[in-house]
């Protein structure tokens, strides 16, 4: 058998034996018919896995389709385990493309993912693969024999029995330098394996390497009936790349005879163009063209010749194709991977300014909040300084009233009182000097009617004088100034008071408390609406009449929005100041506002 032979032979052993998608046209079918009915979740990436697998060294564009596929779609589950076996695929659709140094690459790259999670027997296919692209990158054949030895004791140590068979295949085809009896030792192996776990692919193998074997020892004749047997087996049962290689050794046992080695060599390539295994053509064509030309036939050279530049066209067309969908897919998942990082950016910024608005947002509020406490509380000390000095004025009527009662009281005691007493001695002075029955009885009824007058007069008098001591308390000014600086500090506003002395005497206790009240009002609305930095208050007399005026250098407001929101207590200082029988007059602009409580003289006594 022809060296060169054998370097093809051996060639399409190589090709054949790491391919797994032999002959799987039904399971193609099986998985092609459930994939589109699958929801996208890891189930479907692993059918669009097993069609890749499937498609390996079958068709090399329709693996690469569907490894893309599933890796596009693990990605996005986030599945590890979908897009580890998905990149495999990936670099053994390079491999098929003669892509071997990109696919060495990858292959270095997925192995130790593998290794990490202990996936043994995908560790060894690894080895396998980076073995096969070694042996078409390096001239070395010791780290391809390395990455074969480095399977075998994987799968040895961790019991993966079912591909040892496949392995120890592998090793005797790159090992070219082992012996017959070291070949044997691991043929055997591998038929012993295959036999036990059904591998009829392996098995096939076993049989053409027994035949090889047969025909380098030169056993010619017990080679060629088995020879014939194995090339129409391997043609009855559909199976490209066995026949294929049956057919070269029987052109390799045909080297003798140019023109029959050169029929054999035909029928090989006649079922590489009916399988469509184009990635066979050219070295099937290569050799039929050296057997043609010691054959001399030029019209079968020049037929081969048409053949080669057919099969070198559909392979750059392959080729081309397969170039262009694997950097257009590389290109959109590079700018998917820009525009994923463009948008991790924009959500990244809108995170942040969510954040800061957040903070923005709770700050003002928390701002507003803490003002409105703030107010709140200068109202409410508004209001607790306003009742307490209106409880003060109200005790100060009411001591008035019980100065009246005791007056009164005084009144009834001193005069009334002694005058009946002095009436009851002259009626008894009258019934000593009278004698007359009639007279008597009279002058007792009287004196009885006087002593009840008498007693009745002495008991009020006592009832009324009861009188409280006196408290000290401040002025009405006093107490109009404390009011405002409770309610507005000296560092945020300026306040002007002025009342007349004059005036002060001639207001009744219910005029000061509406005036109270007023300002109260007034300084809530400042407080809460105005942001003013002035507050004037001034009482005086006018025309007959006590004239309160409150002013600010505030925002004002709309007076008639005002009227319709109208308050309890502005309702309450427009009914205290109409009992006064007063008016209230209320102006308001951008420069301010001004309350104007005007009170008739007579009304305010």
């Amino acid at each position: 058998m022809r060296p060169d032979l054998i370097k093809i032979f051996i060639f399409l052993l190589v090709c054949d034996v790491h391919v797994r998608a032999y002959g799987k046209n039904e399971p193609i079918a099986q998985q092609l018919s459930i994939l589109p009915d699958l929801e996208e979740n890891i189930h479907k990436v692993d059918c669009l896995n097993r069609l890749a697998d499937l498609y390996r060294g079958k068709h090399t564009d329709s693996c690469l389709y569907y490894s893309l596929k599933a890796k596009e779609l693990a990605e996005r589950l986030d599945y590890d385990q979908g897009i580890l076996e998905a990149d495999q695929s990936t670099a053994e659709a390079l491999f098929q493309s003669g892509l071997y140094a990109e696919s060495l690459r990858d292959f270095h790259r997925i192995l130790p993912r593998y290794t990490e999670r202990r996936d043994t027997l995908n560790s060894i296919r690894l080895h396998l693969d980076i073995a096969n692209a070694l042996n078409k990158t390096d001239s070395d054949k010791e780290p391809v024999i390395n990455e074969i030895r480095k399977a075998i004791r994987l799968g040895e140590q961790f019991g993966q029995d079912s591909i040892l068979a496949r392995v120890y295949m592998t090793y005797c085809i790159f090992n070219t330098s082992l012996p017959s009896d070291s070949l044997r030792y691991y043929l055997a192996r591998s038929r012993q394996i295959a036999t036990r776990h059904n591998d009829d692919h392996i098995l096939q193998y076993n049989k053409l390497w027994d035949l090889r074997l047969m025909l380098m020892e030169g056993r010619h004749e017990d080679a060629l009936p088995k020879l014939q047997e194995f090339i129409h087996e391997s043609r009855e049962s559909g199976h490209t790349r066995i026949h294929v290689n049956a057919c070269l050794l029987m052109v390799g046992y045909s080297s003798s005879n140019p023109r029959l080695a050169l029929d054999h060599c035909l029928e090989a390539y006649a079922t590489v163009l009916e399988k469509n295994e184009m990635q066979l053509a050219h070295y099937v064509l290569g050799y039929a063209l050296e057997i043609a030309k010691q054959l001399g036939d030029k019209d079968e050279i020049i037929h081969i010749y048409s053949e080669l530049e057919k099969s070198h066209a559909a392979e750059s067309e392959r080729s081309r194709k397969f170039m262009a969908d694997y950097f257009h897919y590389n290109s959109v998942k590079n700018e998917n991977i820009k525009l994923a990082a463009r948008n991790a950016e924009k959500v990244s910024w809108i995170i942040i300014i969510s954040t800061i608005a957040v903070i923005l947002v709770l700050a003002v509020y928390m701002t507003m909040h803490k003002r409105n406490r703030k107010i709140a509380e200068q109202i409410r000390q508004i209001d607790s300084i306003a009742d307490s000095q209106i409880i003060s004025l109200e005790e100060v009527k009411h001591r008035a009233i019980r100065e009246e009662q005791k007056r009164l009281a005084q009144e009834l005691h001193d005069n009334l009182a002694g005058t009946l007493v002095s009436i009851k001695y002259q009626m008894e002075s009258l019934s000593s000097s009278t004698e007359a029955e009639p007279v008597q009885t009279r002058i007792n009824l009287l004196r009885d009617a006087i002593d009840s007058a008498y007693n009745t007069t002495r008991r009020k008098s006592h009832e009324l004088y009861f009188i409280e001591g006196h408290d000290n308390e401040d002025t009405f000014e006093k107490q109009i100034t404390r009011l405002l600086d409770v309610a507005l500090p000296d560092n945020k506003y300026t306040k002007n008071i002025y009342i007349d002395d004059l005036v002060l005497p001639r207001l009744s206790t219910n005029v000061r408390i509406t005036f109270l009240r007023i300002i109260q009002e007034g300084l809530t609305n400042i407080i809460k609406h105005a942001k003013a930095s002035l507050v004037e208050i001034v009482i005086y007399e006018e025309n007959q009449k006590i004239i309160l005026s409150m002013k600010d250098n505030g925002l004002g407001f709309e007076l008639q929005k005002s009227k319709k929101k109208s308050t309890i207590g502005l309702n309450s200082i427009e009914r205290r100041v109409q009992e006064l029988r007063g008016t209230i007059t209320i102006s308001s602009e951008s420069s301010g506002t001004e309350i104007i409580v005007e009170i008739p003289v007579r009304g305010s006594l």
